[in-house]
């Protein structure tokens, strides 16, 4: 197998394992209110614990995404999701983890991936968990 055909069959696999690690749908822990992001966080990051410390990471190493409004939108831009808080609670949960999977893939076969600690992360993956970083910060 050839170094680019080799490289085709990582990023594929590496975008299938993204589908599974991120999650079914129920509601996770560490809702920040008044947060434009919780709804999101909710649905999309089961354990913001572990999210967030990997967000530290992410955004000690990229420290001009310290913006919680850049964060969210770059997160809802690709899912195509305009109108914040609105859109995501107009938007079924099926839905909104469809479509981020669909980012989170598009992510890893575009080459948008970062490496945070050694894991290697789809930047909307490192944004939520920023943004995840970010709320669990603000609990403290």
């Amino acid at each position: 197998m050839n170094n680019i055909a080799r490289r085709h069959v990582l990023v594929s696999l590496a975008a299938m394992l993204a589908g599974v690690m991120l999650p079914s749908l129920g509601p996770a822990a560490g809702e920040v209110p008044g947060s434009q992001a919780v709804g999101l966080l909710n649905i999309l990051v089961p354990d913001t614990a572990a999210a967030g410390r990997l967000g530290r990471a992410y955004l000690t190493a990229h420290p001009a995404e310290l913006d919680v409004q850049r964060l969210v939108d770059g997160v809802l831009g690709p899912m195509r999701l305009s109108g914040g808080a609105d859109a995501i609670d107009s938007t079924p949960e099926a839905e909104l983890i469809a479509r981020i999977r669909r980012v989170v893939i598009d992510d890893y076969l575009a080459g948008r991936i970062v490496n945070i600690d050694g894991w290697v992360l789809s930047i909307t993956e490192a944004r939520l968990y920023a943004l995840a970083a970010l709320a669990d910060d603000k609990v403290r």
